[in-house]
C-alpha cells in the first residue's frame, strides 16, 4: 500500500486515492465523500453503508464499525509498521511530558540508543551526530538530525507512522514520544507498539473536550490497561495511584512507581532546591545514590524519576541513566531563563497554562527569590474555561505581582478571559491607609491596576512609589498588586519597567517555546523570549 494514497482530507485527494471520512470533533468527513469521489477517489473507507445510488460503479465502498481505528490501522502497515523495528516510549500526562520526553530520549541517546522525539516543541528523526572521531566506525553515511516544529503534541496517524518511518530508516533505534489525552481518545496511537509508557500526573486541563476529571482519566487509563506495556507511575499523584493500582490488579506487563512516597520503588526524599537546581537522595530497586541536577525545581525531579524509572524498565544500567540526568539542561521554554541588559531582574519562560503548572512553577521560584515575584500570565481561548479562576487564584496566592494578559484568545473575546481569570483573584482589600493614586489608576481599588498608556513611558517615582516593595500597595493585607493588560506586548513592556530590583523574578507563563499568538482571524509571529530582549535591550 502507498501511504501517500491514504487520505483524510478531501482537498487533498488525487485520482486512485484511498479516502477515509473519519468523524472529527467539529466536523464528520462523511459530509465530504462527494468532494473525495470527485476528486478521483478510487476507494471510500467510512462507517456509513453505501448508498443506494449516487457512486459510481468503479469506486469502491468498504463500510467499518471505527473509522479512526481503520485510519491508525492502514496508516501503520502503509509504512510498514514502523514501530515493530524501533523502540517507541510513550509519555502521557497533564503537566512535564515534554520535560519528561526529552530526558529520556537524552539518556537512550547517551547510552548508545539513538533515538528520534515527537513533542510539543518539535519532532525529530534523527539521532544527534556521533562525534567526529566515530563517525568511520558507523558503516554509512551519518543523517543530520532534522528538527520539525511540531503542530500537535501527537501528531495523526498518518503523520505519527510516517515519522516513526523516517526514524527507522534514519538509522534510530528508538523513539520517544509525548502522548497527549485527545490522541489516546482519537485513536492516534492505535497500532504503535510500544516498548514501555509513562505517567507524569493528572490535573486540571482540557475539560472542554473530555467534559470531566473522571472522563479525562479514562482517556489516559486506555494507555495503560490493559496492562500490555512495562509502565513508570507517579505515586504521588492520586490518579497515579489509581492508575498504578489497576495496572497491578491487571497483572500484566510490569510497572515501576516513582516519587517521594514512602512506597514508591523510585523514591527521591531529602531534596534541596537551589537557583543552580536540585538535589536528592535517590532509591531504587537494587541501590542508592546521590543525585544532583541542573533542573530548577521539585516538579523536575518528578520528571527526572520519570525518566530514570521507565530507563530502568527498559534494562538500562542505573548509574549510566544517572550520569545521563546529571548534565542535562533544562529543555527550551521550561523554566527557561533569560537575562536582559536593562534589568537587574531575573526572568523566567515557561510553558504553564494550568492551575497545577503554574503553582509548582511560582513555588519553585519562590525558593529562589530575594525580591517580589511576578507573575504574566493569561489564558487560552476555546478551551477548557473551568480552569481560568483557578488559574488566577494559584497566580494570586503565589507571587507578589500579577499581569493579567492574553495567551492565545483564538475566538474569543480577550477580556473575557481575563474575567474569568479574575474570577479567582480574590478582591482586592481596602488598606487601612490607602496609598496615593497613580495618574491614570484609581486608589479605591488598591491591588488592582487598570491599564493607562500615559504611565507606560513614566518609569519614575509614581511606579516606585507603587510597586516598589511588595507590601506598597498593600499596607494592611496580604494581597497581591493585579496589573491587567490584554495586549501581551504592552504587558512585557510593563514588567520590564516594574521588575526594577535586585532579587526580582519574573514568570512569563502560558506559552513558553511558542513563537506565534493566535487570534480570531490571523496567527501572528510572537515569541515571548524575543519581546523580552527587544524591550530589555
Amino acid at each position: 500500500m502507498n501511504p501517500a494514497a491514504l487520505k483524510c482530507d478531501s482537498r487533498r485527494v488525487q485520482p486512485g486515492d484511498t479516502f477515509v471520512a473519519v468523524r472529527g470533533a467539529a466536523d464528520d468527513g462523511s459530509r465530504f465523500i462527494a468532494a473525495a469521489i470527485e476528486a478521483g477517489a478510487a476507494e471510500i473507507v467510512t462507517e456509513l453503508p453505501r448508498p443506494a445510488e449516487g457512486v459510481p460503479d468503479g469506486v469502491a465502498w468498504r463500510t467499518v464499525e471505527d473509522s479512526r481505528r481503520e485510519i491508525a490501522a492502514l496508516a501503520c502497515r502503509a509504512y510498514g509498521d514502523p514501530s515493530a523495528a524501533i523502540d517507541v516510549f510513550g509519555v502521557t500526562g497533564t503537566n512535564g511530558k515534554t520535560t519528561t520526553a526529552t530526558l529520556l530520549r537524552k539518556i537512550l541517546n547517551d547510552c548508545g540508543i539513538p533515538s528520534g522525539l515527537v513533542s510539543t516543541i518539535s519532532y525529530i528523526t534523527a539521532p544527534p551526530l556521533p562525534p567526529p572521531a566515530l563517525l568511520g566506525l558507523l558503516g554509512r553515511a551519518p543523517v543530520e538530525a532534522k528538527e520539525i516544529p511540531a503542530h500537535n503534541t501527537t501528531p495523526g496517524p498518518l503523520e505519527l507512522q510516517s515519522l516513526f518511518a523516517e526514524m527507522r530508516d534514519n538509522g534510530c533505534k528508538a523513539a520517544v514520544m509525548e502522548v497527549s489525552s485527545h490522541a489516546i481518545a482519537q485513536r492516534r496511537v492505535e497500532g504503535t507498539r510500544f516498548a514501555a509508557v509513562a505517567f507524569t500526573n493528572l490535573t486540571q486541563d482540557h475539560l472542554d473536550y473530555h467534559g470531566t476529571m473522571e472522563a479525562y482519566f479514562e482517556a489516559k487509563r486506555q494507555l495503560f490497561v490493559p496492562a500490555r506495556f512495562p509502565a513508570a507511575i507517579n505515586l504521588d499523584c492520586p490518579y497515579g495511584r489509581r492508575l498504578f493500582d489497576a495496572i497491578k490488579s491487571d497483572g500484566g506487563a510490569p510497572a515501576l512507581s516513582y516519587g517521594a512516597a514512602s512506597d514508591a520503588d523510585v523514591r527521591f526524599s531529602n531534596e534541596r532546591l537551589s537557583s543552580l537546581g536540585c538535589e536528592f537522595r535517590l532509591d531504587y530497586p537494587g541501590g542508592s545514590a546521590q543525585v544532583r541536577l541542573r533542573l530548577l525545581g521539585r516538579h523536575n525531579i518528578h520528571n527526572a524519576l520519570c525518566a530514570f524509572a521507565t530507563a530502568l524498565l527498559h534494562g538500562i544500567p542505573a548509574r549510566m541513566a544517572l550520569d545521563s540526568l546529571a548534565t542535562a539542561k533544562p529543555v527550551r521554554g521550561r523554566l527557561e531563563m533569560v537575562r536582559i541588559k536593562a534589568s537587574p531582574a531575573t526572568y523566567f519562560i515557561d510553558y504553564a497554562h494550568t492551575p497545577d503548572a503554574i503553582e509548582n512553577v511560582l513555588n519553585t521560584l519562590r525558593e529562589i527569590t530575594e525580591g517580589r515575584l511576578f507573575i504574566v500570565f493569561g489564558a487560552g481561548g476555546d478551551r477548557d474555561r473551568r480552569k481560568r479562576p483557578l488559574m488566577g487564584e494559584a497566580a494570586a496566592r503565589l507571587a507578589d505581582v500579577c499581569i493579567v494578559t492574553s495567551d492565545n484568545p483564538r475566538s474569543e473575546d480577550p477580556a473575557a478571559i481575563i474575567e474569568d481569570i479574575l474570577a479567582g483573584m480574590p478582591e482586592p482589600e481596602q488598606p487601612s491607609e490607602p496609598p496615593a493614586a497613580e495618574p491614570g489608576h484609581s486608589a479605591s481599588a488598591p491591588g488592582v491596576l487598570r491599564p493607562s498608556p500615559p504611565w507606560l513611558g513614566q518609569p519614575g517615582a509614581e511606579r516606585t512609589a507603587a510597586l516598589g516593595q511588595p507590601d506598597a500597595m498593600r499596607p494592611a493585607c496580604s494581597r497581591p498588586a493585579v496589573l491587567i493588560e490584554p495586549d501581551r506586548r504592552a504587558a512585557i513592556r510593563r514588567t520590564v519597567l516594574l521588575a526594577d530590583q535586585p532579587g526580582d523574578v519574573v514568570l512569563i507563563a502560558g506559552k513558553g517555546h511558542e513563537t506565534y499568538q493566535i487570534f480570531a482571524d490571523r496567527t501572528d509571529h510572537f515569541d515571548d523570549r524575543e519581546e523580552l530582549i527587544s524591550w530589555g535591550s
